[in-house]
This record gives C-alpha cells, sequence and structure tokens, in this order.
C-alpha cells in the first residue's frame, strides 16, 4: 500500500509540474489571447465587436518581443511590468461583417473624415465605463485609439481604468459602451467574472543571463 502511494503522490507531482510549463514568450501571448474567459466577442447581422482583458504582464511582455522576440530577460520583463501593473486595460474592437472600412463608413469628405477620426482620438472614451457589480461606474483614466489609416477595416482601441476599481468583493466587471459613433444603435456590454480577472496565469520561460 505504501508503495502504491508513493507512486500516486508521484503522479500526482508530476502533473503538477506538467501544468506548470513555462511558456515561451510567444506561447504566453497566444495562450492569454486564446482565453475565452479574457476575450469576448458579440456579433449581429451587420458589426463584429470584441473586448478583451489584456493583463500587465500580457501588455509588458507584448512591449518587449516587439524588439527581443523570444529572448526576453526576466529583469527586462519585471522592469517593463512596473509600467503597467497600477491599472486595469481593456483592448475594444468594432467592424463591420462585410469587412469594410467601419471609420470611413458614413463619411463623404475628407473633412468629415477628418472630422471621424478627432473624434475616435479624443472624444470616444466619454462612451465607455466599467459597471461594477451593476452598482459602481467608473470612467477611463485615458485610451488609445490605434489609427491603421486606413490599412485595417476595423477600429481598436485600449482602454485604461483605474485598479482599485476591482477589489476583493468585487464579483463582475462589466465593460459598457453607449454607442453614438459607429451606428450601432444599441447599448453594447461585455462582462468579465472578476475572478477570472485576478487568476494566475501561466508562468514565463525567461533567457538566462
Amino acid at each position: 500500500p505504501a508503495y502504491f502511494s508513493l507512486l500516486i503522490i508521484g503522479a500526482v507531482a508530476c502533473l503538477f509540474v506538467a501544468c506548470a510549463k513555462e511558456l515561451q514568450p510567444e506561447e504566453f501571448l497566444k495562450n492569454v489571447a486564446s482565453d475565452v474567459s479574457l476575450n469576448k466577442k458579440q456579433e449581429d447581422e451587420q458589426f463584429r465587436i470584441s473586448c478583451s482583458f489584456r493583463p500587465a504582464g500580457f501588455l509588458a511582455l507584448a512591449e518587449l518581443q516587439k524588439s527581443g522576440g523570444n529572448a526576453i530577460y526576466k529583469e527586462n520583463f519585471a522592469g517593463e511590468l512596473k509600467k503597467f501593473d497600477n491599472a486595469l486595460y481593456f483592448d475594444f474592437t468594432v467592424g463591420l461583417k462585410s469587412n469594410k472600412n467601419i471609420v470611413a463608413q458614413n463619411v463623404s469628405t475628407q473633412d468629415e473624415y477628418a472630422r471621424m477620426l478627432s473624434e475616435l482620438t479624443y472624444n470616444l472614451g466619454r462612451d465607455f465605463y466599467l459597471l461594477a457589480d451593476d452598482k459602481d461606474t467608473v470612467r477611463a483614466i485615458t485610451y488609445n485609439y490605434s489609427n491603421s489609416y486606413g490599412t485595417a477595416p476595423d477600429a481598436r482601441f485600449l482602454f485604461v481604468f483605474p485598479k482599485n476599481v476591482l477589489t476583493k468583493d468585487v464579483k463582475n466587471l462589466a465593460m459598457i459602451y453607449e454607442d453614438k459613433v459607429f451606428g450601432i444603435n444599441r447599448n453594447i456590454r461585455f462582462d468579465f467574472n472578476a475572478a477570472d480577472l485576478t487568476k494566475k496565469l501561466p508562468d514565463i520561460k525567461f533567457r538566462k543571463s
């Protein structure tokens, strides 16, 4: 019996080690980007809309990978992480199912296009907020519109929210968008379980010094 107990303990330990396998930076980014609890999507007859929670570690690693590929040192990652670790980040994308340029869909002149870009760049933040447990409304600290200059059909934004909205008592965070720009004609809501936003992510395989 003692022998079999040791075998069982050993098997469990091996399973734990396998589950705790370190991922290469590229694998880590793919893992987080494919996690359905962190990446939400909606579609209707005309629009494709998605909202993704971006952990600080994901953003820090993505920045480092732009220049270093998979050869990333733990010390460099720790330094980059400090830039992102005091806020919550949500990536929001809206596009047309026809794959036409959503920014230019209702624009007929250069002046109208310029006004549309100005609206997306400077004013859209007022139409987004987080709702904590359907009670407390939290506005974004700032946001960034990724202007593709016509090379991509979708409009993409990164919203930055205060980290203290995610207290230990909060169970659900909802990202709300009250559209006044794209003609969606309804409020968009994406719900996230607070426990998913604070869960441990896979370990990263760093380059040894």
